[in-house]
């Protein structure tokens, strides 16, 4: 799969204290439909945006005032979620309405000198009719921000790639993928849950929810199924 195109195919969504600092951090799918934009992710990316805690959208770096800019998303309570009345739980799957059209960028910054941005590009913004149903034999990937640190998240992330991954089945809402190495445990995709799973199409087939060390699988939630509660939630029909 083209890596490049894995880079910018997630944006950051981060936990931000009362000062605007981030505490913890996900990922989203970027949507634009009809002059207006969604971010899609999972649930629990954002519920613990409680108590004053709220959700930030990563637009792009100040190289100015070396910090990030973010589009403020408000609480976990911000978000239209899905609740599971057989359990009392809610479905992996959280979006929101975007109130502004922004243009979010995927940036390097120099090391040594923050107030340097070495790469910059624009992130994706899939559309409706790329959310597909994942088909076997074809080669699946996800790119994220992983280990998110307090005050020098922006220069100490790494931006990880993810490639190879192969579609299994179904289950409960949850398309399972098989890595092309044995699952390295749940550390090592920290901050990528919420990440769009793309094919080497760019379509979007699911969201990154979390996985199985001892099956040896990851697990994604059905965005398809997911849309269809998003359209009827949003009024839109034809498409």
């Amino acid at each position: 799969m083209d890596k490049k195109i894995l880079q910018i195919s997630s944006v950051p969504i981060h936990l931000l204290d009362t000062n605007m600092e981030p505490v913890n951090g996900g990922s989203g799918c970027l949507i634009s439909y009809d002059d207006c934009d969604y971010i899609f992710t999972v649930y629990h990316v954002v519920e613990d945006a409680i108590n004053g805690l709220q959700c930030g959208l990563l637009i792009d770096y100040d190289s100015i005032k070396q910090k990030p800019r973010y589009a403020l998303l408000g609480d976990k309570d911000s978000f239209a979620l899905i609740k599971n009345n057989s359990n009392n739980t809610f479905v992996e799957f959280a979006y929101k309405k975007i109130n502004q059209k922004l243009t979010y960028k995927f940036e390097i910054i120099d090391p040594k000198n923050i107030s340097n941005i070495l790469e910059s590009h624009e992130r994706i913004k899939y559309s409706f009719n790329q959310i597909k149903t994942p088909q076997k034999d074809v080669e699946y990937g996800f790119c994220g921000w992983t280990h998110t640190i307090k005050g020098s998240w922006y220069t100490r992330a790494n931006n990880t790639i993810h490639d190879n991954y192969k579609y299994k089945e179904t289950r409960d809402f949850l398309h399972i993928f098989e890595p092309p190495i044995q699952h390295p445990g749940h550390v090592f995709y920290q901050g990528i849950s919420g990440a769009p799973i793309i094919d080497e199409s760019q379509n979007v087939v699911s969201l990154l929810v979390g996985g199985d060390t001892s099956k040896n699988e990851v697990w994604g939630i059905d965005l398809a199924t997911m849309l269809n509660y998003v359209k009827k939630e949003e009024g839109i029909v034809g498409i």
